[in-house]
């Protein structure tokens, strides 16, 4: 007979099971909206700390993607990845706007500051990805 305490649900992830999804998303007014729900998705069973810095980051960098890369005709593409405890964002635009290179605007302070690895890249258009990892805090007891 299995002793209950060692018997798993295998409908839970396993610590390094990976689960990733790919979207392109309308450039409008509601992408950052459908991305918070996409990234809330994706993280539902990971640490609250990191869904729920991982879906602000999600909005702003997809904010960031319709106002300067891709304007309100184009297209912004997500792409969300899971491994474990952890959750990677990666948010790119299709260059119709401007080939600027990203400001030191309020969305990528907030990424730098919550993101516990990102990387800012360009081939050919720009692309931010930022990964968020479980961050143990103090007790307040």
């Amino acid at each position: 007979m299995e002793d209950a305490d060692n018997v798993r649900d295998p409908r839970e992830p396993t610590p390094d099971s990976v689960r990733a999804s790919q979207h392109r998303l309308a450039a409008n007014k509601e992408a950052p909206r459908r991305a918070r729900r996409l990234a809330s998705r994706i993280a539902r069973d990971l640490p609250i700390d990191v869904t729920d810095r991982a879906v602000l980051v999600t909005s702003e960098l997809v904010t960031n993607a319709v106002r300067h890369g891709s304007g309100t005709e184009g297209v912004v593409s997500l792409d969300l990845c899971t491994q474990g405890d952890s959750l990677t964002v990666s948010v790119a635009d299709d260059g119709r706007k401007t080939a600027q290179s990203p400001s030191e605007g309020f969305g990528l302070m907030i990424m730098r500051k919550l993101a516990d690895r990102w990387k800012i890249e360009r081939h050919p258009h720009w692309r931010v990805t930022a990964t968020f990892l479980p961050r143990t805090r103090a007790s307040a007891c």
